[in-house]
């Protein structure tokens, strides 16, 4: 298994200027996916999107925003790419971040497959590098749809849920939510939710195999 570190260590290996430049990313990733929501809207005919859409839309804006800010960058801590078939943020041997959207109470939006199985429970995975500890970086949107109100970290482990913690950013919904620790459900659960004080993991969206 890999070693568990807690938030205070990851945000002091990230540096606040990454933290500041990625939270920002997010947001602005986000902005840019209402923006192609509001001009389908515009073409005529009125376009209902699935939530599914939006969270790929939005993923896509994101990752995007991401990939623009580290392209050409000195930063020797950043690494941007797909494991097998995961775009995630790389820093160093210390920590791996893959991308996502949390659901209102705590919920983490993705299906449990067995590679989602084992990045939560910080286990080996072909393609993946063996040393770095696999994190969550993830957004909450507002009810509306139309911005980020926060975007936090969460870092899973065999046990259940380690910490999940607020990143920066001025504005942001002041959120740190506490988990019981539990055993992780088996792969193939088709919902399953991280609240307070209640069971934890995850549910579906459109960004589940990216």
């Amino acid at each position: 298994m890999r070693e568990i570190k807690n938030f205070q260590d990851f945000t002091e290996t990230l540096g606040q200027e990454n933290i500041d430049l990625i939270t920002q990313d997010f947001k602005d990733g986000f902005a840019d996916s209402i923006k192609l929501i509001n001009y389908g809207n515009q073409l005529g005919v009125p376009v209902d999107y699935e939530m599914r859409t939006k969270c790929s839309l939005a993923h896509d804006h994101i990752k995007a925003k991401l990939r623009e800010r580290f392209k050409d960058t000195n930063n020797s801590i950043v690494e941007m790419n797909k494991w097998n078939g995961v775009f995630a943020l790389k820093f160093g041997d210390n920590y791996l971040c893959r991308i996502k959207k949390f659901l209102k109470g705590g919920e983490v939006s993705a299906i449990l497959t067995n590679q989602q199985q084992k990045f939560n429970g910080q286990q080996i995975i072909t393609g993946f590098p063996d040393r770095p500890t696999f994190i969550t970086i993830g957004y909450y949107a507002n009810l509306a749809w139309t911005e980020i109100v926060g975007v936090y970290a969460a870092c899973w482990s065999a046990n259940g849920l380690e910490w999940f913690n607020k990143l920066g950013g001025e504005g942001f919904l002041q959120l740190s939510i506490q988990f019981p620790q539990t055993t992780l459900p088996k792969t193939g659960s088709s919902r399953v939710k991280a609240k307070p004080g209640k069971r934890k993991d995850q549910g579906k969206t459109g960004t589940d195999n990216i």
